[in-house]
């Protein structure tokens, strides 16, 4: 969206991490806290106040650091859309964008390793077998389904059910449609 004109806040690109538990970017360490709330500052300062701000939704954390409250706050009060994607569309992004797990299956399976005390021994010890086997297409889809999209939902009713999210479809993540959304995101605005 920023090549496209918009201001963008990335509070991923800040904090260098994708914010979950799979979030932490390979050769990538989090800056201090006190360097992620200077470079925020920063962004912040830059942008035009009497322009719009995009921002991702995120939890009060991403990876170890923590969001100033008055900025999670505004978040939450800001209107908001939901983009709405195939899950087969989400797995060919996700497969994408996380692509360095499958050329490391291992520190993949640390990872997942941590979410034992949540979803059990079972549960994890089954992707186990799919990392192993390379079915990285599946152990997405099992990850969206039994992991991610439930957490995620219950961290949107949480967080962001203050303000109604409207919804946006989307087809195939590839680059001309994220185009398309972020331009109709910045049409939204404009009306």
């Amino acid at each position: 969206m920023g090549d496209l004109g918009a201001q963008v806040l990335d509070l991923e690109g800040l904090a260098a991490h994708k914010g979950s538990v799979l979030g932490r970017v390979p050769n990538q360490i989090q800056p201090s806290q006190k360097w992620f709330e200077t470079q925020l500052y920063a962004s912040l300062s830059a942008f035009d106040r009497g322009q719009p701000v995009f921002i991702e939704s995120e939890s009060r954390k991403i990876g170890e650091l923590r969001l100033p409250e008055s900025l999670f706050v505004a978040m939450q009060q800001a209107r908001g859309t939901e983009i709405v994607t195939a899950r087969e569309d989400r797995v060919a992004f996700l497969l994408a964008d996380y692509a360095y797990f499958m050329r490391d299956p291992d520190a993949l399976a640390r990872r997942l390793d941590g979410l034992r005390p949540l979803l059990g021994h079972e549960r994890i010890n089954d992707w186990h077998a799919q990392i192993e086997n390379g079915e990285f297409a599946a152990l997405t889809e099992s990850l969206l389904a039994l992991h991610y999209d439930p957490l995620y939902a219950r961290a949107q009713q949480r967080d962001y059910s203050q303000q109604p999210r409207q919804p946006l479809m989307a087809g195939a993540l590839d680059d001309r449609e994220i185009e398309r959304l972020a331009r109709c995101l910045m049409a939204r605005v404009q009306n």
